[in-house]
This record gives structure tokens, sequence and C-alpha cells, in this order.
């Protein structure tokens, strides 16, 4: 657990070389969470895409710089991506039904 602790610091007394073994490993679970929302959420540029972008990046910038847990910013993310996805299949429903 030391070596974890020495390699990626913990909480907001981190140093450069920390930061940066932090943003490696959030920028691996930042392409993770874009696939799992799928290319159509960040392929289009709505407005609703664009807010889910940005709220995104602040949230993830959040365990790079030590401001909040690591492990809550990932499930808050993850969270916020299920919600897209969920929103998403729930609208592309409901216009097929209205269509039909």
């Amino acid at each position: 657990m030391d070596i974890i602790t020495e390699i990626f610091g913990q909480g907001k007394d981190i140093n450069s070389l920390q930061m940066s073994c932090r943003s490696v490993v959030m920028f691996i679970i930042a392409l993770l969470l874009i696939r799992i929302a799928g290319i159509k959420t960040f392929g289009k540029t709505s407005a609703f895409d664009n807010v889910i972008t940005i709220m995104l990046g602040a949230v993830l910038s959040r365990a790079v710089t030590g401001e909040a847990p690591f492990v809550a910013v990932v499930l808050s993310c993850l969270t916020m991506v299920l919600m897209t996805r969920l929103i998403s299949w729930f609208l592309s429903i409901t216009l097929h039904l209205v269509l039909w």
C-alpha cells in the first residue's frame, strides 16, 4: 500500500510526478467512460452532449488534483455516463414509439 501512496500521493499534498501518474490513470478511465457512454454521446454537438463533456472533465480533474477521493470521483463519473446512456436509450425508444 505504501508503494501506491508513493506513486499517486494522498490528499492534496501531491507533487508534480504524482499528479502526472494520476493524470495517466484518469486518462485511461476517461477513455473507458467514453466507450461506455457510446460514440453517439460524444459524436454529436448537442447542448446535452456538451454539458456532459464539461461535467465529466470538471469532475475527473478533481481526482487528478487531489481535491476529491479517487474512487468517489470515478463512481460519480460512471453514474453520469450511465445516466446519459439511460436517457439516450429512453429518448430513442420514445421517439421510435411516437413515429410508429
